[in-house]
């Protein structure tokens, strides 16, 4: 519970990472702009695409924010809309997005789930890929839950022993669901967090059995 507030300070975060980092930005504001820009019957085909690529509210700022958790699959359609220099553009930029927002073949900015869904049409290894992060991170909770039990406490009967076993349940599985449904950057920080807990519990295990 300590690290929900960071988690959804984070999440906070890399939904804006477009407005905090320029050269991220610098991808992204050349689309934006052309979107924005587009006549009636472009906008009416990138509708279809996305409906979130035309609300009315947008700015240059909020469409870039868009566009940046927009999956992959939604960015060939958009450009698909465009002919000529303005498709080229938005190809352009893409690729240079992709280069600096990916992390180990992750885009960082779609979840999981979403890249398991491209895996099914684009190949095993996005599949495999994305499935990692969501099952290492719960299996990580779950092996640092079992780490910490003493043998009083996994034999308990009391409400106290009950409880935590449950949430020895829980939690790896609220952390399998976030971590496959939110963007893959949370995703990873909290499969990394996970994993610094078990080494951890291992070696104050590990002293405190001498």
């Amino acid at each position: 519970f300590i690290q929900l507030p960071i988690l959804v300070a984070l999440y906070g975060a890399l939904r804006n990472i477009p407005t905090a980092i320029d050269k991220i930005a610098d991808t992204l504001r050349p689309v934006a702009e052309i979107i924005l820009n587009s006549n009636e019957s472009v906008r009416t085909q990138l509708t279809e695409v996305s409906s979130s690529l035309t609300a009315a509210n947008h700015t240059t700022e909020t469409l870039m924010n868009t566009l940046y958790s927009l999956p992959d699959r939604l960015w060939t359609s958009m450009q698909a809309v465009f002919t000529g220099t303005e498709a080229t553009t938005i190809a352009t930029n893409h690729q240079q997005f992709m280069e600096l927002n990916s992390f180990l073949g992750w885009n960082l900015s779609q979840s999981p789930w979403e890249m398991i869904k491209e895996g099914f049409s684009g190949g095993g290894f996005i599949l495999i890929l994305s499935a990692l992060i969501p099952l290492v991170s719960g299996g990580a909770q779950w092996l640092s839950f079992k780490l910490t039990q003493t043998k009083q406490s996994a034999q308990g009967n009391d409400q106290m022993a009950a409880t935590g076993r449950m949430m020895g349940l829980l939690m790896p599985l609220m952390s399998v669901y976030f971590a496959a449904v939110l963007n893959a950057g949370l995703g990873l920080y909290w499969c990394m967090s996970s994993i610094f807990q078990v080494v951890l519990q291992v070696l104050i295990n590990r002293h405190y059995r001498k």
